[in-house]
């Protein structure tokens, strides 16, 4: 967060570090496979729940930046990315009947 006059901005782009930018490309990576495997088992397209979409946009943008060797991210942004990892690995441990496993962030 960063104080300009009494108005405090919390969507400030800070450089992102190595492990978040490989974990944004992972996490990219995971979720198409994650969408190709849940289509070719159930025989429909797995749609994300309507709670994640603020957070599915932002990862959208980080993404995004990150491909044009833009290497910088938000808090949010960060956050957004975990949410989107922790649902991706928990959706295919519910897709592969295996126990549902949950990611600590250091």
């Amino acid at each position: 967060m960063i104080a300009v006059g009494k108005v405090v901005h919390k969507n400030v782009l800070i450089p992102s570090t190595e492990d978040t930018v490989a974990l944004c490309f992972a996490v990219q990576e995971r979720f198409i496979i994650l969408l190709d495997s849940y289509a070719a088992i159930k025989g429909e397209a797995l749609i994300p729940p309507r709670e994640f979409d603020s957070a599915m946009l932002r990862w959208r943008e980080m993404a995004v930046r990150f491909k044009k060797s833009d290497f910088r991210n938000s808090e949010e942004e960060l956050t957004s990315l975990r949410e989107i990892a922790q649902w991706t690995l928990d959706e295919n441990c519910k897709l592969r009947n295996q126990p549902l496993k949950k990611m600590f962030w250091g």
